[in-house]
């Protein structure tokens, strides 16, 4: 990916690295970029974090921690704050019901 980078600029860069990434690279690469910078885009951690299964969110987790040495959790945990930051602290544990999709209010705390 670097390669292309390197020949690469804009939007046109960001696709063609996205395609030769795996959904979870991409993933964690995205939320780590709507957390850098000034402010925080809230818009892109709600649609990754809402729509992925658990076992995809354990892999965003697993390949954050080995591209940016960072624990994602704690990433949102300062980038966030109030109830936004209960409801994506919830989301990013990956322990929602497998069926329902709901989520587990107790687990915030743990």
């Amino acid at each position: 990916t670097q390669s292309l980078s390197a020949t690469l600029s804009g939007n046109l860069e960001r696709v063609m690295v996205g395609l030769v990434q795996t959904p979870s690279q991409f993933d964690a690469h995205e939320l780590k970029g709507a957390m850098k910078g000034l402010g925080t885009d809230e818009g892109a951690l709600i649609e990754i974090l809402a729509t992925r299964t658990n076992q995809q969110l354990q892999e965003i987790r697993t390949i954050y921690k080995e591209d940016f040495k960072a624990d994602l959790e704690n990433d949102i945990a300062r980038e966030t704050s109030g109830d936004f930051k209960d409801l994506l602290m919830a989301l990013v544990k990956g322990t929602r019901e497998r069926d329902t999709g709901v989520i587990d209010c107790i687990q915030i705390g743990r």
